[in-house]
């Protein structure tokens, strides 16, 4: 079994994604026996991983999200009306 911290430490690199949540949830402190504790340590483990019941990994893909841009758009075609107004304003601001 790997250490916790792996799963971490391999979570923390992945490209290309914004992290939002890259932790563990854990259990509290008192439940950790303090002789298995001390063995577990002595073999490199952390009380962080020791207590870990599950890692918790929430992303978003970096870059462009086409479902807020498709969301965005349904938006403002409802505000101008057509997709044929919207057009006419887009092509007036690239005019520029």
């Amino acid at each position: 079994m790997a250490p916790a911290r792996r799963y971490a430490e391999s979570c923390s690199q992945l490209k290309p994604f914004n992290v939002i949540r890259n932790n563990f949830d854990s259990l509290p402190a008192s439940f950790l026996d303090p002789l298995i504790e001390k063995k577990l340590t002595q073999k490199g483990y952390s009380c962080e991983e020791l207590l870990a019941v599950t890692h918790v990994f929430i992303a978003r893909k970096a870059g462009i999200n086409l479902t807020i841009i498709a969301d965005r758009l349904q938006l403002i075609l409802r505000r101008y009306g057509s997709a044929s107004t919207l057009k006419a304003i887009i092509g007036r601001l690239f005019a520029k």
